[in-house]
């Protein structure tokens, strides 16, 4: 057999009798009722709420606020471009309250019991009395802060910013509103705020933001920190566990502790903005343990370096000399706290070019001060200036401003570099040896072959023979011109040392004879100037 199923839709205020036969479920039941009728019910759980905003015209009210709230339930949402929202609520009662700037308020209590319900919110529109609000934003000292963000909340949604003075001024309908204020680099803050026909003024205080700085201090217990920032500075003792707060901007630390050579993690200028704090480490270490330590090294490079040098404990007082950026400085007062090296000569000192490599090495040192200068007179800021260039000098450069210091060091050859510490002078030494880097493929003295001309000599081409022959040259040449060499001598020093200060007598003094010795004591191949 064939059952024919059909179904309908029915809707009973109250059901037309008690059903003869009804099964109950979960959410749902069946009731058979008379005339063979059969019933299936679904419990309502849920529903569609549609609320429809329109003006007194019908048409849409775009944006209005719609609020939907219940005992257990609160839904604040806008009705956008359609004038329309549409929630999923609970069966029951709900109040639904739309507003609207420039409209009156609307409101109804609805009760929600169908599948599907729909509302409709008619506004009025109407001319909303407005005053005027100004708002003056300062920080704590009372100074003006510009370019604040001003926001208005209640019965209207505002923005502005502050000006150059600090005001903030705009006409906001009246009624109650919670104004908040936010500006860089200061802490947030609000105020309540009524507006009436009369308008409304404010002033709001912003309290700075600030970046806590850690001082963590080794070596010492107590150092002397100055902050500075701009043309403002404050002095303060820190110690291992202090902390400074300071407010939003660019600030540089100076340390320094009595009899002590200070570093610090921090050098030149912080950028402070008050979203983070920092930590400045200060190591401190005794400045004479630091002098004797970077002396000791100097010396020992320079020992090394130079043709000859003695070691002394000589005080000099006074070393005042003038640099190439036209400061006056004292060498003696420099090395109190630091090894301070002078290096002696002048731009035509082919010389003083061998000692520059050492030097450079030297004022990469830790507390260590290298500082060259000229004794002729013919060296003025030109000439400096391209021998500090072609030569890339890079510490400080300049001139003697008396010859007292050469008089007193004895100081006649060039280059001499003097070594200072704690005001006085350790170390001196004369002349350079000469770095010169090993060529790829350049090939030794020993290896040259002889002219073609000598090799028909055969046998007599042998050490000992050369020997013999370079010293009879010798001989017959110092018979030939032995009488006039001293007279040429003495008038060829005279006359490339003229402008230098009595450069002539150096060549008698017992270093510059060191030097000389120590120059002939270098034998020379007698064939180096066979190619001649």
């Amino acid at each position: 057999r064939v059952a024919r199923l059909a179904s309908y839709a029915i809707q009973w205020d109250i059901a037309p009798s008690p059903p003869s036969l009804a099964l109950a479920g979960e959410g749902s039941a069946a009731a058979l009722y008379p005339s063979r009728k059969l019933a299936w019910l679904r419990l309502l759980d849920k529903s569609k709420l549609l609320v429809r905003v329109l003006d007194r015209e019908g048409r849409p009210v775009a944006d209005a606020t719609v609020r939907v709230v219940s005992e257990n339930f609160y839904r604040m949402v806008s009705s956008g471009g359609q004038g329309e929202v549409l929630l999923e609520v609970k069966p029951g009662s709900y109040t639904v309250e739309v507003t609207k700037e420039g409209y009156s308020p609307w409101s109804a209590v609805v009760k929600v019991d169908t599948p599907c319900y729909n509302l409709t919110a008619v506004l009025s529109r109407v001319v909303l009395r407005r005053g005027v609000v100004t708002v003056r934003v300062l920080d704590t000292k009372g100074n003006p802060i510009a370019g604040a963000l001003v926001s208005f909340e209640g019965a209207s949604a505002a923005l502005a910013r502050t000006d150059e003075q600090g005001y903030a001024s705009l006409e906001l309908p009246l009624g109650e509103y919670q104004v908040e204020v936010k500006a860089t680099g200061f802490r947030s803050g609000s105020i309540g705020l009524k507006v009436d026909v009369g308008g409304a003024n404010a002033t709001v205080v912003l309290e700075p933001q600030v970046s806590w700085v850690s001082f963590l201090v080794e070596g010492i217990e107590l150092v002397s920190v100055e902050i500075s920032s701009g043309a403002t500075s404050i002095e303060l003792n820190a110690s291992r566990g202090l902390s400074v707060p300071l407010e939003r901007g660019v600030y540089s630390f100076y340390v320094s502790a009595p009899g002590y050579v200070c570093r610090s993690n921090v050098s030149g200028s912080v950028l402070l903005t008050g979203d983070g704090n920092i930590t400045v480490r200060v190591v401190c270490e005794s400045a004479e343990l630091l002098r004797t330590s970077s002396a000791e090294r100097v010396v020992g490079e320079l020992s090394s370096r130079v043709l000859s040098y003695r070691k002394l404990n000589a005080s000099v007082g006074s070393v005042q000399v003038t640099l190439v950026n036209g400061s006056v400085v004292d060498l003696a007062a420099l090395s109190l706290d630091k090894t301070v090296v002078v290096e002696f000569f002048y731009t035509q000192c082919s010389g003083c070019r061998d000692i520059l490599p050492t030097l450079r090495r030297i004022s990469a040192m830790n507390n260590t001060l290298v500082v060259s200068l000229t004794v002729s007179p013919y060296d003025d800021y030109a000439a400096l200036s391209a021998y500090t260039r072609e030569n890339n000098i890079t510490w400080p450069v300049g001139w003697i401003t008396s010859s007292d210091i050469l008089r007193k060091l004895n100081i006649t050859s060039y280059p001499t570099v003097a070594v200072l510490t704690n005001g006085e002078v350790i170390f001196i030494g004369i002349g350079a040896k000469p770095e010169e880097p090993a060529q790829e493929g350049a090939t030794s003295l020993l290896e040259v072959e002889p002219p073609s001309v000598l090799s028909a000599l055969g046998e007599f081409y042998t050490p000992a023979t050369l020997i013999t022959v370079g010293l009879l040259l010798s001989a017959a040449a110092l018979l030939a011109g032995g009488e006039h060499a001293e007279e040429e001598t003495e008038s060829g020093v005279l006359s490339d040392t003229a402008p230098l200060l009595a450069l002539h007598d150096s060549l008698r003094s017992p270093d510059s004879e060191a030097v000389d010795q120590d120059a002939a004591e270098e034998i020379t191949p007698p064939w180096e100037s066979w190619e001649e």
